[in-house]
C-alpha cells in the first residue's frame, strides 16, 4: 500500500485513498499481477497502467504485460522533441514494430538458454532483426547498421527499462514474466504480423514438451484466443495430433494441461465455443487418465490430472458436472470418473444417485472408487439429500429396534453388512503390516541394517532411526487394535439396495431370514431383473449362506453377469479387510469348530478340510490380518494330506519372517515341533510351503525361498532335491534350522537305510558358514574321519567316488563343485556325464537343472557345455511318461529359454493340463502358478 502511495507521488498524480484501496484490492485479487507488484520496479509499471486504464487494471495478465511493455516502447519511439529518446525515432528511424521484434527475439534467446545475455549476443540479435526487418518491409536505413546497433545496445541496456544487468556482461529482463510474455508473443507474431497457421502450430508443437516453455505457451494460447479462427484451428489440430499419438504409444498428454493453465488469459467468441473447448479438454484428460498402460499407472501422474480437473471445476463447475454425469452413465467411464470425483471430494446428488445403482461396476484397478465415494458422501457430507438417497439408513434412524434385531442375529448382520455397510474402517491391515516391517528391521543386526538404513532415515528420525522405529513398534504392540472385535455401527451405513423394501418389511415384521431367502429365490426365478438387481439379490443370498442355489443360478448365466457378480464379491472382500483383519486372531478356533462339524456330517460338505482352511486363510492373508497358527489344526486332522497342508501353513508363517523376534521363534519351533516330528511331517509340508497362502513377505523382509512346480517323489528313502533347495536357501539368520532337520534324519535312521545320503547332507552343512551352526556335530555323527582331515575337499571327493548310484553320485559332485573352485568345471562335467546313467527321467531332469544353475552362478565360461545341458534337459522331458510330471517338467523347462522356446513348452504344459482327469493334481499345479 505504501509503495502505491510513493509511486503516485513520484508520478505527480495524487491518488485518493479510496482509489488506493481499490487498486490494492485489484492487485491482490489477481495472483499473477500480485506476484509482479511485489517487485517495486514493476509496481510502478502497474500504477502507470492503472492510471492509463482509467483507474482500472486489465482482468487478464497478458493485457497488463502488453500495455506495460507498450508504454516502455512508446517512450522510446515517441515523437515528443523534449524527450531524451526523441532521436530513436527521429534520427534512427525506428518504430514500435522494430523494438517489439528485437525484444521478442531477446526473450526467445533467453528462454532457450540458462546463461544470461552478453553484449555481443545482444548485438547479433539486433543485427539479425534489423536485416530481417529491411527484407520484410523493403526499407533501407539511412544510418549505418553498425552505428545503429551500437546506439540500440546502449538504449536497451540503459534506457528501455526492460533489461537489467545481473553480474558482469550478463543482461536479463527486469522480471521473468516479461520475458515469458515476449517469448509467447514471438510464437505468433513476426515483425508485427501474424505468422501462418502452420508456423504457429509447429512452434507450439515443438515447444510443448519442454518444461521451461510451459508458462510462455500458456500465454501464447491467451494471445492467440484473440484471433478466434486461428485459435480454434490450431487448438483442434494440436488436440487431434496428441490423441492420435497417445493411441499408438504410451506418451503423456501435454496440450490440455497447457491450455487449462491459460484459460484465465483467454477470450472466447461465444459461450458455446468456450463450452465445447472445456468438454474437449475434459475428454482428453479422461482419455489420458484411463490409459493405465501409460503414465497414468503412476500415482503422481494421476494426482496431476486430479489437480487439472480441480482447476476446471473451480472455473466451470456446472459445465464439468454435466460432462461428468454424461460420462458416468457409460460403464467404461464409471470407475475412473468415480476416482476423480472422490479425489476432488466433490458432492453432487446426481453423482450419488448414479453411483448407488452401479456398485457392480466398481473396479479394483482404481481401488474401488465407487465404494469410496459413497462412504465419503455418507460420512462427510452434511446434506439432507444424503439420507433421502439412503432409505435404509434413514429408516433405521427412525426405528432403533431394527438395530437390536440386526445385532442379535448373525444372518441379518451378514446381510446388512454386505448390502449396506456398517463397519468403520480403521485400516487395521495397514497397522499390522507396519508392525511386522518394523519388527523385521529391528530384528536385524547393525551390519544387516546397513542396506535399509538410508531408506528408513527419510521416513523416521535421521539420527535416531532405530530408536524411533522401536518406539512406534512398542506403541502398536501395546495398543493391539488388531484384536478389537468389529462392532456394527448404524452411522457407518453408506450404501443402498434395490432390496430395501423387502428387507425392511421382514425386519419390521420380525420375520426370520429364511422367509426372505424364499422371496429372493422367487425374485431371481420369476422376474426379469437388470444386472444390478440380480447382482444385489445373489449377493444377499450368498451372505445368507444359500450357496447351492446361487451356484445353480450362476451355471446358466452369461459371462457379462458372471464378471459383474465376481467383481462385486471382490469389492466386498476388499472393503471388509479391516473387520476381517481384526477377526484373524479368532480364526483358528473357528476353523477347529468347522473341522468337528465336517467329521460329524461329512455328507453335508463338498470340500475337504484343508480346502476350507485355504479359503479362510487366503481371505485373512489378502485382508492383511495376523498369521494363523495352524499347528493345532494340523494335529487334529486325520487325513494325512490335510495334515501336511496345515503343517505347511504353520511352517510358512513361522519361517517367512512374519513375526517379531524371528530367530527366537524359529528356535522355539525347532525345539517344540520339528525335533519331535516324523520325517514325512517335515519333508512334505516343507515342499508344500510354495502352495501355502501364509508366506508373508513384507517389503524389507528376507523371504523364505521355496521350490515350485515340484515333481512327485519316487523313493520314500530319498531326500528330494527340492527339499535340499529349501534347506540350502533358508534364511541366513537361522542356520540352526538345517542342523535340527538333519538331526531328525539321523535319529530316524535315514542314513542307515540310504548311506548314499551321507555325503549329500555333509556337503549341505559344509556350505553354511555361521557361528550359530556347529558343523562338526553332524560330521561326528555321519563322517567322523572328516573332522581331523587336513584336506576336507579331497577327502569328500574320494568319498563321493565310492558311491555306486549315479543319481546320488551326480548330486554329490555338483554339491562339491559349489565349494571347490579349483575343480569346479571338472566336477560339474563329471556330474553331467553321470546323469546319462540315471534311469528315472524326472530325477535326471532335476540333477541337470542344478548343474545348469551352478554353471551360471559360478560363471563357468563354457557355452558349449551349457548347450549340452539344455539338450539333455529336453531329452529328459521327452522321456517322462506320467502326465503330471510331464506338465511340471514342461513348465520348468520353459524358464531355460525365451521367445518361441518358452512359448512352446508353456503351450505344451497348458495343453496337457486341459487333458488331465485328476482334479486334485490340476489344483496343485494351479496353486503353484
Amino acid at each position: 500500500m505504501e509503495c502505491i502511495e510513493d509511486i503516485s507521488l513520484k508520478t505527480g498524480k495524487i491518488i485518493k485513498q479510496y482509489e488506493t484501496d481499490q487498486l490494492y484490492n485489484n492487485i491482490t485479487k489477481n495472483k499473477d499481477i500480485f506476484q509482479l507488484a511485489i517487485n517495486p520496479q514493476l509496481a510502478s509499471v502497474i500504477v502507470a497502467v492503472y492510471n492509463q486504464y482509467e483507474d482500472k487494471l486489465p482482468e487478464k495478465r497478458i493485457d497488463l504485460y502488453e500495455i506495460a511493455i507498450e508504454q516502455m516502447i512508446e517512450r522510446l519511439v515517441t515523437s515528443d522533441i523534449n524527450t531524451s529518446t526523441h532521436y530513436v525515432s527521429k534520427e534512427l528511424e525506428l518504430n514500435t514494430i522494430i523494438i517489439w521484434s528485437i525484444m521478442q527475439e531477446i526473450a526467445e534467446y533467453l528462454h532457450n538458454k540458462v546463461e544470461g545475455l552478453s553484449e555481443n549476443i545482444l548485438k547479433e540479435i539486433i543485427r539479425k532483426c534489423l536485416i530481417d526487418y529491411q527484407k520484410h518491409s523493403s526499407k533501407i536505413f539511412k544510418v549505418n547498421i553498425d552505428d545503429l546497433i551500437s546506439k540500440l545496445v546502449d538504449i536497451f541496456k540503459y534506457q528501455a527499462g526492460l533489461l537489467n544487468e545481473f553480474g558482469h556482461n550478463s543482461f536479463r529482463f527486469i522480471h521473468r514474466t516479461f520475458q515469458e510474455y515476449l517469448a509467447a508473443k514471438n510464437i505468433i507474431y513476426y515483425y508485427g504480423t501474424e505468422r501462418s497457421e502452420n508456423m504457429i502450430y509447429e512452434n507450439i508443437k515443438n515447444k510443448i514438451g519442454i518444461p521451461n516453455w510451459r508458462v510462455p505457451l500458456s500465454m501464447t494460447f491467451g494471445i492467440l484466443s484473440k484471433l478466434s479462427v486461428l485459435f480454434n484451428n490450431t487448438v483442434t489440430r494440436l488436440l487431434k495430433t496428441e490423441q492420435t499419438s497417445s493411441n499408438t504409444q504410451s506418451s503423456i498428454v501435454l496440450v490440455p494441461f497447457v491450455i487449462i493453465d491459460s484459460l484465465n488469459d483467454m477470450y472466447f467468441s461465444s459461450n458455446q465455443t468456450e463450452y465445447e473447448l472445456i468438454r474437449k479438454l475434459s475428454d482428453m484428460l479422461l482419455f489420458d487418465y484411463k490409459n493405465t498402460s501409460g503414465f497414468s499407472r503412476l500415482i503422481a501422474h494421476q494426482k496431476l490430472i486430479h489437480s487439472y480437473f480441480l482447476k476446471l471445476k473451480i472455473k466451470y463447475d456446472n459445465t464439468i458436472a454435466v460432462w461428468l454425469i454424461e460420462k458416468i452413465n457409460s460403464e467404461e467411464n464409471l470407475a475412473p470418473c468415480a476416482n476423480i470425483i472422490y479425489q476432488l471430494k466433490w458432492y453432487n446428488p446426481n453423482f450419488h444417485e448414479i453411483f448407488l445403482r452401479n456398485l457392480h461396476n466398481d473396479s479394483d484397478i482404481w481401488n474401488w472408487p465407487i465404494d469410496s465415494v459413497l462412504r465419503f458422501y455418507s460420512n462427510e457430507i452434511k446434506n439432507e439429500a444424503i439420507l433421502t438417497q439412503l432409505k435404509f439408513k434413514d429408516t433405521m434412524k427412525k426405528n432403533p429396534k431394527i438395530i437390536k434385531q440386526i445385532m442379535n442375529s448373525s444372518d441379518w448382520l451378514s446381510l446388512i453388512t454386505a448390502l449396506y455397510g456398517g463397519y468403520k474402517n480403521y485400516n487395521t491391515q495397514t497397522t499390522i503390516s507396519e508392525y511386522y516391517e518394523l519388527c523385521q528391521f529391528l530384528g536385524l543386526s547393525d551390519k544387516e541394517r546397513v542396506p535399509f538404513i538410508f531408506y528408513y532415515r527419510n521416513v523416521w528420525d535421521r539420527d535416531r532411526t532405530a530408536y524411533q522405529m522401536a518406539v512406534r513398534a512398542d506403541k502398536l504392540q501395546s495398543e493391539k487394535h488388531w484384536d478389537d472385535k468389529p462392532i456394527f455401527d448404524m452411522n457407518e451405513i453408506y450404501k443402498e439396495s434395490c432390496l430395501t423394501n423387502k428387507i425392511l418389511q421382514c425386519l419390521l415384521e420380525e420375520k426370520p431370514t429364511t422367509d426372505l431367502i424364499e422371496e429372493l429365490r422367487k425374485q431371481v426365478n420369476n422376474q426379469k431383473l437388470n444386472i444390478n438387481e440380480k447382482t444385489e439379490t445373489l449377493i444377499a443370498l450368498v451372505s445368507l449362506g444359500d450357496f447351492d442355489f446361487t451356484n445353480d443360478i450362476m451355471k446358466n448365466e452369461q459371462n457379462i453377469f458372471r464378471n459383474s457378480f465376481g467383481n462385486r464379491i471382490e469389492q466386498l472382500i476388499s472393503i471388509l479387510k479391516d473387520p476381517v483383519a481384526r477377526w484373524s486372531s479368532h480364526i483358528a478356533k473357528y476353523l477347529l469348530e468347522i473341522y468337528n462339524n465336517i467329521k460329524m456330517n461329512q455328507l453335508k460338505f463338498n470340500l475337504n478340510f484343508s480346502d476350507y482352511c485355504k479359503i479362510y486363510l487366503s481371505l485373512i492373508a489378502h485382508s492383511g490380518g495376523l498369521p494363523v497358527d495352524t499347528e493345532t489344526l494340523a494335529k487334529a486332522a486325520d487325513n494325512i494330506e490335510d495334515k501336511y497342508c496345515l503343517y505347511a501353513e504353520y511352517f510358512a508363517f513361522k519361517l517367512t519372517g512374519a513375526a517379531d523376534d524371528f530367530r527366537y521363534k524359529v528356535a522355539v519351533l525347532l525345539d517344540t515341533s520339528i525335533a519331535s516330528s516324523k520325517i514325512d511331517q517335515i519333508i512334505k509340508p516343507f515342499l508344500k510351503v510354495n502352495e501355502a497362502v501364509q508366506v508373508y513377505r513384507p517389503i524389507r523382509a528376507y523371504i523364505w525361498p521355496t521350490d515350485i512346480f515340484i515333481f512327485k517323489p519316487n523313493n520314500e528313502d530319498d531326500i528330494p532335491i527340492a527339499f535340499f533347495n529349501c534347506l540350502e536357501n533358508s534364511n541366513p539368520n537361522v542356520p540352526y534350522l538345517v542342523d535340527a532337520v538333519s538331526q531328525v534324519f539321523f535319529k530316524e535312521g535315514y542314513f542307515n537305510k540310504n548311506p548314499d545320503l551321507i555325503p549329500l547332507v555333509t556337503l549341505l552343512h559344509f556350505g553354511i558358514m555361521s557361528k550359530d551352526l556347529d558343523r562338526f556335530k553332524i560330521y561326528k555323527n555321519l563322517l567322523p574321519e572328516l573332522i581331523d582331515n587336513p584336506n576336507m575337499k579331497e577327502f569328500l571327493l574320494n568319498k563321493i567316488q565310492s558311491i555306486c548310484n549315479p543319481y546320488y553320485k551326480s548330486r554329490a559332485l555338483y554339491q562339491l563343485a559349489e565349494f571347490y573352485d579349483e575343480k569346479c568345471f571338472e566336477l560339474l562335467n563329471e556330474s553331467f556325464i553321470l546323469t546319462k546313467n540315471i534311469a528315472e527321467p524326472t530325477l535326471k531332469f532335476q540333477v541337470l537343472e542344478k548343474i545348469f544353475s551352478i554353471v551360471h552362478y559360478k560363471e563357468v565360461q563354457k557355452k558349449s557345455f551349457i548347450e549340452k545341458i539344455l539338450s539333455e534337459l529336453i531329452l529328459s522331458y521327452e522321456s517322462i511318461d506320467k502326465n503330471y510330471d510331464r506338465i511340471i517338467a514342461s513348465i520348468r523347462l520353459s524358464f531355460y529359454g525365451s521367445g518361441d522356446f518358452r512359448k512352446k513348452y508353456l503351450t505344451n504344459a497348458i495343453e496337457a493340463l486341459t487333458k488331465m482327469d485328476d482334479d486334485s493334481n490340476i489344483l496343485i499345479i494351479e496353486s503353484q502358478v
